[in-house]
């Protein structure tokens, strides 16, 4: 009994150590990127052109103010927060009406549309069709044919999550509100709105994080300088025979700080949302 109760142990302690191993390897791993770029941004030019993990001789502060100044910071802060609220703000109506119906309904169109929008969770986007189509309606190079592209690529994920968490609500809470006189549109507004608080959250962070981080859209589909968003205005300092890299780690800071801060204060939305729909299939 007693050796086999220190081989017990033993093996626990083994597995301790090897748990701790491996979460240390995997902290270093996720944190040195974010030293690596903290470091570099408070480097003088000369220091930061090296791109090492040494620290600085002197911590230039002043490197966040001009970053935001000579990239022209603001006015791409204007237009992300702009670009944000559009795309946002229709992911959310479009695919919470769109998934009530979907889940509601018993039809084969609506069996249909699911599966559609759930192919659009994989399939890519096509460059050159999106760009002729922008095009030929007038909105390419427009802040609102940028936030259509955002919208037509996270809606089928919202609403594969949003359907996910109606398979939860009773049907018997329909039926009670349609004894009471509501009308389809009735029911979505004060029955099922109340209920997806949570899951609703939950979208608009992760909608609002792809929106913010992505500058593949603004890239393909916005030419003017002047609409260019926050991501994008770091390549202020990048050219073809000087880049700045102090400025491109301080401006990457200051473009990531809105974004960790919003997933900071939501990230237990973001869990309960996104597991919400996991119980019922």
């Amino acid at each position: 009994m007693k050796i086999s109760k220190s081989i017990s142990k033993k093996k626990k302690y083994e597995n301790i150590l090897i748990g701790v191993f491996v979460w240390s390897i995997a902290v270093i791993i996720y944190l040195v990127p974010f030293y690596y770029i903290i470091i570099n941004s408070i480097k003088n030019l000369k220091e930061s052109t090296v791109l090492s993990l040494k620290l600085p001789s002197e911590i230039v502060i002043n490197n966040f103010v001009v970053a935001f100044i000579e990239g022209d910071m603001l006015r791409g802060l204007m237009n992300s927060v702009i670009i944000v609220a559009i795309s946002v703000s229709s992911i959310i109506i479009c695919s919470a009406l769109a998934a009530f119906y979907i889940q509601r309904s018993k039809t084969k169109f609506a069996n249909f549309l699911y599966y559609f929008f759930v192919a659009g969770i994989a399939l890519p986007i096509s460059i050159i069709t999106t760009f002729a189509l922008l095009q030929n309606i007038g909105l390419l190079n427009t802040l609102i044919g940028a936030s259509a592209v955002y919208i037509a690529i996270r809606m089928p994920f919202i609403i594969f999550i949003y359907v996910g968490f109606l398979k939860t609500v009773p049907r018997e809470l329909d039926e009670a509100a349609i004894i009471d006189g509501c009308s389809q549109l009735g029911i979505f507004v004060r029955v099922i709105i109340p209920l997806l608080s949570t899951v609703t959250v939950t979208s608009i962070i992760i909608s609002s994080q792809f929106v913010w981080n992505n500058f593949d859209v603004i890239l393909f589909f916005i030419q003017s300088y002047d609409k260019f968003t926050l991501p994008l205005a770091i390549y202020n300092f990048a050219g073809m025979y000087h880049t700045q890299w102090n400025l491109i780690f301080a401006g990457s800071i200051i473009t990531v700080l809105p974004v960790l801060l919003i997933y900071i204060l939501g990230q237990r939305y973001i869990i309960a949302g996104l597991t919400s729909g996991a119980v019922k299939g």
